[in-house]
């Protein structure tokens, strides 16, 4: 921020490059000042250096940059020890005669009874915490009770910061689709009028892709039924301690359980992958634009291949059960037994599943897309009266999610911003802590502030956007089915 200060400069203060920031200079820490600058021709700028030599105190200062007795007016807080730079442009044609830094106020912290144990600030020494919105200084001796406060209120303030504007902007970009889109009752009737149209085109690419949802169904189904094979043959290998009953070695029965258990694991691990293989499956049938999560699903299942891989479990299965044979361990052989045959089915699904997913891949890329495509197309092509488009829709519904995740981050980490600043509070008055009581509760005033805008906007963004997504999903529903 630039700012006019209106003083004169002495020409001591002008002339001499480096300075000791004296001449000039109100406060009680002028002489802990070491001012420079230099010129840059391909820059065209002067920049400015200063320097708290100081060893333990910051200092609030207010200087100007002159250029050619030209006052360009900042304003600062340096750490102990800190060097800053600010740069003036400079348009002349020629190098400035005089560029210079003038002080006009260095100040300590102001004198206070709780610091360092009556001391005045000016001895006692203080830390600093940057901030999105300028930097606090506050007394080292609280340092134990403000830091952590303070390191949680600007680390949520952050993602504040980071993540509010581009949330408003989807935010405004999906009510921007939402009116074009228009009713569902009106998008009905506009594919009424155009799914005829082109020779019924879009109507039969649209049975088509009815029947390629049929067999992405199949293929679904089958993950179940591996699924389902999984979970019973993994049951199947869990030994208890009756199942063992009427063994005639009781060691080498307690071996075949614990043998039988680390399978048992295996398996849990590989029914979980598949679980998860067969949610997202679904997930993809569901989905308006199937295509957007396809490298998604088909990823997942090509894990499904990758933990089965030679399908260990079943030839497991066969020497357990030969194993619970020889020792008379009958509950056991027939538990061994059942896995085995699970396992068989389960081969048979995974192998299927195998020969069947590149023809997935496919007709999830497709199958649907061919039958919109060609409704969009013939949409765009009509000059008045048609609204709705597949793509716009497509749009609609990511910018929405979009939304509803930027608007739920931003509204908790308000939360918790403001709920930081609020327990700093408890740690006493501004001036019992900050070095500048002045500066650094603008600083957390302005936080507080923004925080709670954003707080209100992602409380009333959220539920707007859950809303639409909603209603653009059954817009998505009711679309396809009129295409039909």
């Amino acid at each position: 921020m630039i700012r006019k200060f209106a003083f004169l400069a002495t020409a001591a203060a002008i002339v001499v490059i480096p300075q000791i920031a004296q001449a000039a200079c109100a406060g009680t820490a002028c002489s802990a000042l070491s001012t420079a600058t230099n010129y840059s021709a391909s820059d065209k700028r002067v920049r400015a250096t200063v320097t708290n030599k100081d060893q333990s105190n910051p200092i609030r200062l207010k200087f100007c940059v002159n250029v050619d007795y030209h006052c360009n007016g900042f304003e600062a807080t340096l750490s102990p020890r800190e060097t800053i730079t600010r740069d003036v442009a400079y348009k002349g044609a020629k190098p400035p005669q005089i560029h210079a830094i003038d002080v006009v106020i260095a100040e300590f912290p102001a004198q206070r009874a709780g610091a360092a144990g009556g001391a005045s600030a000016s001895t006692a020494t203080s830390a600093a915490m940057a901030t999105p919105r300028g930097k606090i200084m506050y007394l080292a001796a609280k340092e134990s009770v403000v830091a952590p406060l303070l390191t949680k209120a600007v680390t949520y303030f952050k993602v504040v910061d980071d993540n509010f504007l581009d949330g408003q902007r989807h935010a405004d970009k999906m009510h921007e689709l939402s009116e074009k889109l228009g009713t569902i009752k009106d998008v009905e009737s506009e594919i009424a009028v155009l799914r005829n149209k082109d020779g019924g085109k879009v109507k039969d690419r649209a049975h088509i892709a009815q029947g390629a949802e049929l067999q992405l169904s199949h293929f679904s189904s089958t993950l179940k039924l591996a699924r389902t094979n999984a979970e019973y043959a993994a049951s199947n290998f869990k030994i208890s301690e009756d199942d063992l009953k009427g063994a005639q070695d009781m060691q080498r029965a307690r071996q075949l359980r614990a043998d039988a258990e680390k399978a048992q694991n295996g398996l849990n691990a590989l029914f979980k992958t598949i679980n998860v293989a067969a949610d997202v499956a679904i997930m993809v049938m569901a989905d308006p634009d199937p295509g957007s999560k396809v490298n998604s699903a088909v990823a997942t299942v090509q894990k499904v291949f990758d933990a089965f891989g030679n399908n260990p479990w079943l030839d497991e299965a066969a020497k357990l059960e030969a194993s619970a044979q020889r020792i008379g361990a009958v509950n056991a052989e027939k538990k061994f037994a059942a896995a085995k045959t699970y396992m068989t089915a389960l081969k048979q699904q995974v192998t299927e599943l195998q020969s069947k997913l590149p023809e997935y891949q496919s007709l999830v890329r497709n199958a649907r897309g061919s039958a919109e495509e060609s409704y969009d197309k013939i949409a765009k092509g009509q000059k008045s009266g048609n609204n709705f488009k597949f793509e716009s829709l497509q749009q609609a519904i990511e910018e929405a999610q979009r939304t509803i995740d930027y608007a739920k981050t931003v509204s908790e980490a308000a939360y918790g911003t403001r709920a930081a600043l609020q327990q700093l509070k408890s740690v006493g008055e501004y001036s019992s802590w900050m070095a500048f009581p002045s500066e650094g509760r603008g600083v957390i005033e302005m936080m507080d502030s923004e925080s709670n805008t954003a707080f209100n906007w992602g409380v009333k963004e959220r539920q707007s956007a859950v809303a639409l997504l909603k209603k653009f999903n059954e817009m998505y529903t009711m679309a396809r089915a009129a295409m039909q």
